[in-house]
């Protein structure tokens, strides 16, 4: 319980705030103490760790997104999370968030990412919370985020019935105009490079 107040409180301080997120950066140990965060057990907990990870690399915050992923091993670690959690709507939309903030306009994420499964576990937390908006939506966007790299384009168009989920939520996600946006950016990342099948 402790330890889902300390990162709710994280999450709190670094939400769209660039000075906490740098200060977190600069403080030893401060990431590493987040990302070990996901060895939580609790959902509760485990989503507001998640949320702290979405929070620290919002806006592209390439120092942060390398920190977490690179220096610490944060997406193979939260990936493993989202395979354990598979039933936790609120962890998988949380996760899925730091996925795409994690991953966004940072190729070496994307390749950390595509070495551990991250289409597929994404797609998975799409195909098990068809209702959940918050799933939904940051699900999407991870794809979004995912799938402008060659790789993990590749990954997504050889999981079977990928295409047609996507193609499918154009006419199902219409009542959640933010969720229907990020799929519109999946299919526009699929048809940028018009030589792939």
């Amino acid at each position: 319980k402790n330890f889902e107040a300390v990162f709710l409180a994280v999450s709190n301080l670094v939400h769209h705030n660039k000075a906490n997120q740098d200060a977190f950066r600069i403080e030893k140990g401060a990431i590493a103490l987040i990302v070990e965060g996901l060895m939580e057990s609790h959902p509760f907990a485990l989503q507001h760790v998640c949320t702290a990870l979405m929070e620290l690399t919002r806006n592209e915050n390439k120092e942060n997104q390398d920190m977490i992923s690179v220096d610490h091993g944060g997406i193979g670690r939260l990936l493993r999370v989202l395979r354990v959690h598979e039933s936790a709507a609120s962890v998988q939309g949380a996760g899925c968030g730091a996925i795409a903030e994690m991953t966004r306009s940072n190729r070496e994420c994307q390749c950390i990412a595509y070495r551990c499964a991250g289409i597929q576990v994404v797609l998975g937390a799409l195909r098990n919370h068809p209702h959940d908006k918050g799933v939904q939506e940051h699900g999407y966007q991870a794809l979004s985020s995912l799938v402008s790299h060659e790789e993990n384009q590749d990954a997504f168009c050889m999981e079977y019935g990928a295409i047609a989920m996507v193609a499918d939520a154009l006419f199902t996600e219409r009542s959640h105009p933010v969720a229907l946006q990020y799929v519109c950016n999946v299919l526009m990342e699929l048809a940028r490079n018009n030589n792939r099948e």
